[in-house]
């Protein structure tokens, strides 16, 4: 028997994109209105990416949490606008999906 749990569903607020992250400049992950007030976030680099993403903050550098082409990071959030991509090297894409409960 399986066993029993309480779903809790998310509802998708916004999604979009980042193209050409470049290495010099971190790049604020934004979305829709509403990226203030989330729970949750999907963060990919994108799968045809030459080189890796980097995650974190206003200061996130190329030794901070480290996506490479195609990989995910998923995790809980209040205000998108604080997340932050830096790429290895210029053009990289990376995509992003956040939701509220």
């Amino acid at each position: 028997m399986y066993p029993r749990f309480k779903l809790n569903p998310f509802g998708v607020i916004g999604h979009g994109n980042i193209q050409g992250v470049n290495r010099t400049t971190p790049e604020q992950i934004t979305g829709l209105s509403g990226a203030s007030d989330i729970d949750y976030v999907i963060i990919k680099a994108d799968p045809d990416n030459s080189e890796n993403i980097h995650i974190g903050s206003s200061t996130v550098t190329t030794n901070d949490f480290q996506l490479d082409a195609g990989d995910t990071i998923e995790f809980s959030i209040k205000d998108l606008r604080n997340v932050y991509v830096l790429a290895s090297d210029a053009s990289q894409n990376v995509q992003f999906i956040y939701f509220k409960q």
